[in-house]
This record gives C-alpha cells, sequence and structure tokens, in this order.
C-alpha cells in the first residue's frame, strides 16, 4: 500500500528503511506517463546508505526513459488502431461507393437502353406518318404539336429542318398570335371527344377539306392528345353534287 500510494503521489525516497523486509536503503521511483503513474521502480538493499545521488538520478532517468517508451507504445498502439479502423472504414466505404457506382451505371445502361427504344419507336411512328399522304399532326392536350408528317409540312409551307415539337399549333400553322377562336379542334381536342367537321380549303378557298380529330388516352384513361387528320374532299363532294344533280334530272325524266 506504501509503494502504491507513494507511485501515484509521484513521491521518492531514498535512504529510506523499511525494517519489516529487512532492508535498509529502499527508494521508490515513479515510472509516469504525462501526470498518470504507470508503475514505480523500487530499489532496496539490506545496506544502509546503499544508493548515492548519482544511482538515484541515474534510475530517474531509467524511470523516465521507461515512461516515455510506455507511452510512445501506447500512442503509437493507438495509431496503428486508429489506422486500422480507418482503412476498414475506407475499406467498406469505398465497397459502398463501387456497388453505388455499379448500380448506377446499371440504371444508366437501362435508361440509355430505354431511350434507344424510345428513339427507334419515335422513329418508326414518324415513318408511319410520313407514309400518309394526308397532312397528320400529333398533339397533346394543349395543343402543342408532338409529332407532325410531310404532307402537313409541305400544305403549311413549313421547313422541314424545324423543330416544332412542343410550339403551339396556331403559331405555327397561322399567323395569329393568339389561338383561333373560331376553331372548333381544341375544344374538341380538350373534351377528348372525337369529331370531323367540313371547311374551306385553309390555303385555296376553293378547295373542301375534312378535319378529322382522333383523342388519344393513356391505359387510365386520361386524356393525351389527339390526332388531327385533314383530308382534301374537292373531288368527292364535287362528285356528290353531279350524283345529285343526275338523281334529280331522272326524276325530273321519269315525271315528264
Amino acid at each position: 500500500e506504501t509503494l502504491q500510494a507513494l507511485g501515484e503521489q509521484g513521491d521518492f525516497a531514498s535512504n529510506g528503511t523499511c525494517p519489516q523486509m529487512g532492508f535498509q536503503t529502499l527508494a521508490i521511483i515513479p515510472i509516469r506517463s504525462g501526470e498518470r503513474a504507470l508503475g514505480v521502480i523500487l530499489a532496496a538493499d539490506e545496506r544502509p546508505d546503499a544508493l548515492d545521488r548519482q544511482e538515484v538520478n541515474l534510475l530517474e532517468n531509467a524511470a523516465l526513459q521507461l515512461g516515455n517508451s510506455i507511452r510512445r507504445a501506447r500512442v503509437e498502439e493507438a495509431l496503428r488502431r486508429s489506422h486500422e479502423d480507418l482503412e476498414n472504414r475506407v475499406a467498406a466505404r469505398t465497397a459502398e461507393v463501387v456497388d453505388t457506382n455499379t448500380r448506377l451505371k446499371e440504371q444508366v445502361a437501362r435508361r440509355e437502353k430505354a431511350e434507344q427504344s424510345l428513339r427507334h419507336n419515335q422513329q418508326m411512328l414518324q415513318k408511319v406518318f410520313d407514309g400518309i399522304s394526308d397532312p397528320l399532326m400529333l398533339t397533346d392536350a394543349k395543343m402543342q404539336i408532338q409529332m407532325i408528317n410531310q404532307a402537313a409540312q409541305g400544305y403549311y409551307d413549313l421547313p422541314t429542318t424545324t423543330d416544332m415539337t412542343g410550339l403551339q399549333c396556331h403559331r405555327i400553322l397561322s399567323t395569329d398570335a393568339e389561338a383561333c377562336t373560331t376553331c372548333p379542334i381544341p375544344g374538341a381536342v380538350s373534351e377528348g371527344r372525337s369529331m370531323f367537321f367540313e371547311r374551306q380549303g385553309f390555303k385555296d378557298a376553293t378547295r373542301t377539306e375534312k378535319v378529322v380529330i382522333y383523342p388519344i388516352e393513356d391505359t387510365r384513361e386520361h386524356l393525351r392528345g389527339a390526332v388531327i387528320r385533314i383530308q382534301d374532299i374537292t373531288e368527292e363532294k364535287a362528285m356528290e353534287r353531279q350524283l345529285i344533280q343526275s338523281e334529280k334530272l331522272a326524276s325530273l325524266g321519269t315525271l315528264i
């Protein structure tokens, strides 16, 4: 208990005695690491005054060096453990980053594949549109052009190099700054109802056109837009008038 108390307090006893153990010379030198006592160096001899000041100084230096060595070893051990812990964390984080990067690459690959498929489908749909001789337009529910075929571009004298996707119908097909107030197409498209009507030719008033609106809905029956078809029926109307006139003449002949 005395040695422990002296070691904890950092006291030094030289030329002391310990009669119970039979020592006439007793020196206790604490081994310290900063303010913490790690142990003691005990020097004892049965002879009185067996240690001089120089020897005690040597023991004190030895205790100091030993304390520094122990502290250094503990610091190095703590650094080693900290380094190992850091390496483990870095390895775990690296594995997470690699896994995340792999998933991102897979998502990018799937997205690129989906985009390629979408572009292919759009190209196929555009080819189908262009293969129809009547002017065709695909619009969304807000009458914004989504697709237009070559016949419609030629009909409205539109440049083939201009991307008209997302533009309002009236800004492309007419010179009006506002939407056409008398045109029934926007109302039919917004209501999602199919309809057709006849009108004078957009460019030639002597011609007769038939405009047909086909609404497009998704699987949840939400309105997605409409396909607008413009058909020149001038010859059909002329033949219809000729047929009506022939029937009138035949009826008149029968009456006579």
